[in-house]
């Protein structure tokens, strides 16, 4: 059905009657794709929407996490990237600080209604370009349509 779908029937104000309001009455449709990745602490997070003959990734949403879980000696810059196959089309960088007390930290980035576009017919990668040092861990989740 593409990005949206019409909603017509009984469901929107008790149903959708006419042209006019049925005009009104989109809505976005289901992601066609949603992964999430948690790996083992000082792993590298990433998620990867394979590669489609004759389509293209459109990433609409994406989360990362970092969180350390034992004492961090330094603060961890880490970069947050989208790559179409091999070419990075979005980065943005993340820090967590240094911890004194195990368990003591987390930083969190929510990317909605992102509209990033990989190449027709590659692989679209989501992912932390490092992984996390020593006590800390990654996560990244992301919502992608096939267009």
């Amino acid at each position: 059905m593409g990005m949206a779908q019409k909603v017509v029937g009984v469901g929107i104000a008790g149903g959708v009657t006419t042209a006019a309001v049925q005009a009104m009455a989109t809505v976005q449709a289901p992601y066609d794709s949603v992964r999430f990745s948690n790996p083992a602490i000082a792993t590298q997070a990433t998620v990867t929407f394979p590669a489609t003959a004759g389509k293209a990734w459109l990433i609409a949403y994406a989360t990362f996490t970092m969180e350390s879980a034992g004492v961090i000696a330094v603060n961890q810059r880490r970069f947050m990237t989208i790559q179409d196959g091999v070419t990075v089309i979005w980065s943005a960088a993340m820090v967590l600080p240094a911890q004194t007390a195990a368990g003591g930290g987390q930083n969190i980035a929510n990317f909605p209604n992102l509209a990033i576009v990989g190449t027709v017919g590659n692989a679209v990668t989501v992912t932390f370009i490092n992984p996390p040092v020593a006590g800390s861990f990654q996560t990244v989740n992301a919502c992608a349509y096939l267009i």
